[in-house]
């Protein structure tokens, strides 16, 4: 009864088990399970109704924990984050999430009482201790689309699936749902290109020389983990105290400008030629004319690697 089934799998143990061969190829079901799968599914169907066919209105997801809010907006269909729109949002981070929302099924009702709440993660936000997680999918004219609570989440259920406690704010009945969700950690940072460098935009490519490799290669990890705020206000007009010029796998060029200041260092990044990488172009399109805030170690680190 405790089986884990994808809507696939449940349409062929309906076709096995009216040819009378289910048990050959699902011999840890039963038949007089059959009517609690289906009831299942038909549960799940309501807490995440008819997504597939609605996700092409998602215009807003809104995730909410205890502590703070998320707030993506299309524009342009580009995801973008409110209130950090000078970082260029992961939008493959945004369509895995909508993918794994809409392949999502149930595996079985855990409990129906409040007293239950904090067992499965999905104690009322209120709650200081609360590990909950409220999502909200919204039309660009604010009809919320569906909304719903995520408790503790990645737990292995077997046969390489993974599960998530999930309820509806209005009910206390919390179901264990397939579904393999991607970290639902609120710091925006993990939701963004925040970091100097990502590898989704290719590869460094310096001179084939042992020194440029050397330098290449240092240089690359330290951008990969240099995170950035966003400057919002563009007021320098000197010229930058060091510039990191490289070539990339699919860009000709890019020269980061780097200028110091007394506790912080701000970066504004030049890219140069053709860019042959189209998540590399919106990056390029973000980051244009902008600046951003590394701390003041981070930028010594670069200057050292630099040289």
């Amino acid at each position: 009864k405790n089986i884990a089934v994808d809507k696939q799998e449940y349409k062929e143990i309906r076709f096995f088990l009216k040819e009378g061969t289910w048990d050959a190829f699902y011999p840890e079901l039963k038949a007089e399970d059959m009517p609690d799968i289906q009831k299942a599914l038909d549960e799940f169907a309501k807490v995440v109704e008819n997504l597939p066919e609605k996700i092409n209105k998602v215009e807003k997801i809104k995730f909410e924990n205890s502590k703070k809010q998320l707030v993506f907006r299309k524009n342009n269909g580009i995801w973008e984050l409110e209130g950090r729109e000078g970082f260029f949002v992961d939008q493959r981070r945004m369509k895995s999430f909508l993918t794994a929302l809409m392949q999502a099924t149930i595996y079985e009702k855990k409990a129906d009482k409040v007293e239950n709440l904090a067992r499965f993660g999905l104690l009322p936000l209120g709650n200081e201790d609360s590990r909950a997680i409220v999502v909200e999918l919204g039309e660009a004219n604010g009809q919320i689309i569906e909304k719903f609570e995520v408790g503790d989440y990645n737990i292995e259920l077997g046969r390489g699936a993974m599960g998530a406690f999930v309820r509806r704010p209005d009910k206390f009945e919390i179901w264990m749902a397939i579904v393999e969700l991607i970290d639902l950690d609120l710091d925006y940072h993990k939701w963004v290109f925040a970091n100097m460098w990502n590898l989704q935009f290719g590869r460094f490519m310096p001179e084939r020389d042992d020194k440029n490799v050397e330098k290449a290669i240092n240089l690359a990890k330290l951008l990969l983990n240099t995170q950035m705020e966003e400057e919002k206000e563009n007021i320098l007009h000197r010229k930058p105290d060091f510039v990191i010029k490289t070539k990339g796998e699919f860009f000709d060029g890019v020269n980061i400008e780097v200028f110091e200041e007394k506790d912080r260092a701000l970066v504004s990044f030049k890219f140069l030629g053709n860019i042959k990488n189209e998540i590399l172009k919106s990056f390029v399109g973000k980051t244009k004319g902008k600046f951003f805030a590394i701390s003041k170690q981070d930028a010594e680190r670069l200057k050292d690697a630099n040289k």
